[in-house]
């Protein structure tokens, strides 16, 4: 067990997946004090999943510039119901920096 995402992220193999509800939670976990980013690793991966496109891309930036991580955003629709509720045929997996 482990207290912090940051110990998390430490002792992760490839990639961790965060899952939270907006983006103030997204920058906590990712950008705070015991969050993501602080554990220093080289080359893991971000896969996020809650944030409109553009304050993905905005916070992707701002991740790829202070790190060697690589940011990926796989949309939630809120399962079938909330993608066809939305018109989501496809959700969209966005690799930030690779179009």
């Amino acid at each position: 067990m482990v207290d912090t995402l940051k110990e998390v992220a430490e002792q992760s193999d490839d990639e961790i997946t965060s899952t939270v509800r907006d983006y103030a939670q997204n920058v906590e976990v990712i950008l705070g004090q015991k969050g993501r980013l602080a554990a220093h690793a080289k080359g893991k991966t971000i896969i996020m999943r809650t944030l409109h496109p553009e304050t993905t891309n905005g916070l992707g930036e701002k991740v790829e510039a202070e790190s060697d991580f690589t940011l990926i955003s796989a949309a939630v629709s809120g399962g079938h119901s909330g993608a066809v509720q939305r018109g989501i045929r496809d959700a969209p997996v966005h690799v930030h920096g690779q179009g």
